[in-house]
């Protein structure tokens, strides 16, 4: 992962919100459209900041975990893919979106994976609960199953970004953030990992108001997971590189002031 700046650690979170890097002084372009990716950052980051939160990129998962322990009234369990009990995630292979208020308060959240499927495929890393949980390091309930009848997810091999953790305190939510971070974070993914899928897991009655905030156009229902007697019921969210490039174009056609717009 490359960030020129690592994200404060919890124990410097409650006192100063500026003690964090701005988000586009922690990124190095690597990958993509090098004048799109600038520029919609830049973008980005202003748009965040005039709805009062600072964003920044962590590395550092147990405090994403003590976030949401802090506000479980609002956010539900952490999902596995993204926990750091099940995981030990190097800085190459996950990061989180931090959004940070005036007063301190972490109110912004969205983590992200790398994963590498190889020449396996995604249904089978999902039903087989890797994608959940570390086998060397295990975890799950004892009942725990997850079924996937997601076309695609048979489909998809190789590199490809998964994203969960996502969160929003209720004083900063219908303000447009979900549409900012989700554009931020796979824009991260493909700027350091050159990632062409992603992907993520959202809850059936939550698809119709997520779908136009994000960009995305593909959402396959068919994900079962169930655990302690309870099933809950998902669709995978699915979007490629040649979905995202077009929309941050139009994303900064809309919101950049005179910011370039160039995909080349």
């Amino acid at each position: 992962m490359s960030l020129g700046t690592p994200a404060v650690s919890a124990a410097a979170r409650p006192h100063d919100p500026l003690s964090s890097p701005r988000l586009p002084d922690q990124v190095t372009l690597q990958h993509g459209p090098r004048d799109l990716l600038f520029a919609f950052f830049l973008v980005a980051d202003r748009l965040a900041r005039e709805r009062g939160v600072r964003l920044s990129v962590s590395t550092d998962f147990d405090e994403l975990l003590a976030v949401n322990r802090e506000n479980r009234a609002s956010w539900e369990s952490l999902l596995p893919a993204v926990d750091p009990r099940y995981h030990r995630f190097g800085p190459d292979e996950a990061f989180w979106l931090r959004g940070v208020d005036a007063a301190g308060r972490v109110v912004l959240t969205r983590a992200c994976r790398r994963v590498d499927l190889g020449s396996g495929n995604l249904h089978d890393e999902m039903t087989s609960l890797r994608l959940f949980y570390d086998p060397r390091i295990g975890g799950g309930a004892p009942d725990e199953l997850l079924f996937c009848d997601c076309p695609s997810a048979h489909q998809l091999h190789g590199l490809i970004s998964f994203q969960a953790g996502g969160w929003h305190h209720p004083d900063y939510r219908s303000k447009g953030l979900s549409a900012i971070s989700s554009r931020i974070v796979k824009a991260l993914a493909l700027t350091m990992w050159d990632v062409r899928e992603w992907i993520s897991l959202v809850d059936d009655p939550l698809v119709p108001h997520l779908l136009p905030a994000y960009g995305v156009t593909t959402a396959e229902p068919g994900i079962e997971w169930r655990r302690y007697g309870e099933t809950v019921r998902m669709h995978m969210l699915r979007m490629t590189v040649a979905e995202l490039l077009p929309n941050l174009t139009l994303f900064l056609e809309r919101h950049g002031e005179n910011q370039p717009h160039g995909a080349a």
